[in-house]
């Protein structure tokens, strides 16, 4: 794999994470629509994103830096590009 799409890391985020009402209701959309929200504003808390971070370096056998899995205004965009930037080319 040499790229996650935007739709692989929302379909991540909810498979692993979960979401609260309004979080699933604004994940129902066009993702690439959603690529400068934070997410906390899509309903995914550090815990959820913790989680959700530590399957994806699992599944794909990457390590990402303590910032990544700790900054509370990441935006869904930001966090794809840490995580590609991780993936093997």
């Amino acid at each position: 794999m040499t790229q996650m799409a935007v739709q692989e890391l929302v379909t991540d985020l909810i498979r692993y994470a979960g979401t609260d009402e309004d979080g699933d209701g604004l994940l129902r959309g066009d993702p690439a629509d959603l690529v400068d929200m934070p997410l906390p504003d899509l309903g995914f808390d550090s815990l959820a994103v913790l989680n959700t971070l530590g399957r994806i370096e699992r599944d794909h056998r990457i390590k990402l830096d303590d910032e990544t899995v700790t900054d509370p205004k990441m935006t869904l965009g930001e966090l794809l590009a840490k995580i590609n930037a991780a993936l093997p080319s």
